[in-house]
């Protein structure tokens, strides 16, 4: 018989909290009813950028799984994938009772402004999301969701490596991921160990992925090529759009707003009745799972060859490297500079390719900075084609290296490390799946030979060919040259989040 998990408590406990008797009934466990819907506009066409503290919003707030508008913001991440055993309605009462620990997009709101006004930090972050396997394995029908989320990553087209080449957890079906995430490693390995045992009356827990922040000398977080990663997400609160606007002051051509609001990464929860509508506001999103390793020493040898084969020396060998992902390793877009240093460079994203940034009448149109190929140009051209297109990215880097090995090229690890690539959106089919197999894979995208996307792209080439300025802004100095693939697909499924009023149906 399944054991009810552990609750908010347990979390305090595992972080020597002191608790008391009073507990706050929490939201989910209303019931929801017929209600009456007064003539206002769904809170789901509510114009961005938005306010924590607007009241009509406040039940999507609560209703809805944390993550998924904004990152949860701490340093360390264990993703426990499932697969259920136990009896079907035995899983449902525990799901049921372990909802109570699930982080609120309301909860984490309120720790964020914690967080800024009196750096006070929030506790252990949790979610969990359902494949389409684990959906029917507790009696939910999956027709109304997304095509490409009820074939899941093994039924994709989209270049993947054959599963059966996929680590062997990933392999076989995948019902559900819980995500903890917490800033103190210790605290959270504890936490993560508690829910395992928790799950064992109803699942076998396939495999723990775990993930911690890398960050450079200025604090940007990074990949373990060393390039700053995450900069450019499509926002969705007051707050990061007043930053935004602060970090790339005097640079136009991109808004950060979602352009499809919040239809960019939520839709109805098809799970609870009349959920898009005022006042119940029940909404999920779909979440893309890929373990992507790194051979970072092969990446990095490579990237000396490249600048050797284009002709560039002394300082411009970095410009080797930022051409490949599209900005040096500090942020700094290589259409916007020749080298690394701009100002606020980690996070510099207001820029397209059409805009005459330093007076001297140059654009980057013809690919003559940042070339066509370049991994951000590939899944952003900036031009108003990704409205529909882009995800809200929340990754983190996995696995650990030795001391000196961002340095030293002979210690930097060839494999079993990388980045556990995660997103939210609204269509796998039309975002996760049309950036990789339409435009990453595309060697034609954004113009004829343009070649693969260097980074994530696939091909059974295992290669990247295209043009590169030898000389920054000089089209005419183009030379065509070859970069080899160095990330590596070990598996990966797609889920759905449902809303937390989901859990009452359970």
């Amino acid at each position: 018989m399944g054991v009810c998990p552990m609750n908010k408590e347990s979390f305090k406990n595992i972080l020597g909290v002191s608790t008391t008797p009073k507990r706050r009934k929490p939201k989910i466990r209303r019931r929801v009813g017929t209600i009456t819907t007064p003539n206002t506009m769904a809170t789901i066409d509510t114009p961005l950028p938005l306010k924590p503290e607007d009241m009509l919003l406040d039940n999507l707030f609560a209703h809805l799984q944390g993550n998924i508008l904004k990152g949860h913001g701490r340093e360390h991440t264990a993703n426990i994938f499932v697969k259920f055993t136990g009896v079907p309605d035995e899983v449902k009462r525990w799901l049921r009772c372990y909802a109570a620990n699930i982080t609120s997009c309301k909860q984490q709101l309120k720790e964020n402004e914690l967080f800024k006004s009196k750096n006070v930090a929030g506790g252990i972050f949790a979610t969990v999301n359902f494949s389409a396997s684990g959906l029917k394995y507790i009696g939910k029908t999956i027709t109304p969701l997304d095509p490409s989320f009820q074939r899941g990553m093994k039924g994709a087209h989209i270049g993947d490596p054959a599963p059966a080449l996929w680590e062997p957890a990933f392999q076989g079906e995948i019902d559900a991921v819980f995500l903890l995430a917490f800033h103190d490693q210790a605290a959270l390995e504890d936490a993560a160990d508690k829910l395992r045992a928790d799950l064992s009356s109803i699942a076998i827990v396939l495999t723990t992925e775990v993930g911690s922040a890398l960050k450079n000398d200025n604090k940007d977080g990074i990949e373990h090529f060393g390039y700053v990663d995450g900069t450019s997400q499509p926002l969705f609160f007051e707050d990061e759009l007043a930053t935004f606007r602060e970090n790339n002051s005097g640079i136009t051509g991109f808004e950060p707003l979602a352009p499809l609001g919040l239809k960019q990464v939520l839709v109805a929860d098809p799970f609870v009745p009349n959920a898009a509508t005022l006042g119940v506001d029940a909404f999920g999103s779909y979440f893309v799972f890929r373990k992507l390793e790194q051979n970072v020493k092969g990446f990095k040898t490579a990237e000396k060859q490249l600048a050797l084969t284009l002709g560039l020396h002394g300082e411009d060998v970095e410009r080797a490297g930022a051409m490949l992902v599209g900005r040096f390793e500090d942020g700094t877009p290589v259409t916007l500079s020749d080298e690394a240093g701009l100002i606020a460079s980690g996070t510099l994203n207001a820029f397209n390719y059409k805009n005459n940034y330093r007076g001297d009448g140059k654009t980057d149109v013809t690919g003559s900075k940042c070339p066509f190929h370049a991994h951000i140009r590939k899944v952003n051209p900036r031009d108003g084609s990704e409205a529909s297109h882009i995800m809200a990215r929340r990754g983190i880097p996995f696995g650990t290296r030795e001391e000196g090995s961002f340095e030293n090229t002979d210690l930097m690890p060839e494999g079993g490390v990388g980045l556990l690539f995660q997103s939210f959106q609204a269509s796998i089919g039309n975002q996760f799946e049309f950036l990789q197999q339409t435009w990453a894979n595309n060697p034609n995208f954004p113009s004829a030979n343009a070649g693969l996307d260097p980074i994530i792209g696939e091909s059974a080439a295992h290669t990247s060919t295209g043009p590169f300025p030898t000389k920054w802004g000089d089209a005419a100095s183009n030379k065509v040259a070859s970069f080899p693939q160095f990330v590596n697909l070990k598996g990966g499924e797609y889920f759905f989040a449902p809303s937390m009023l989901f859990f009452n149906s359970l």
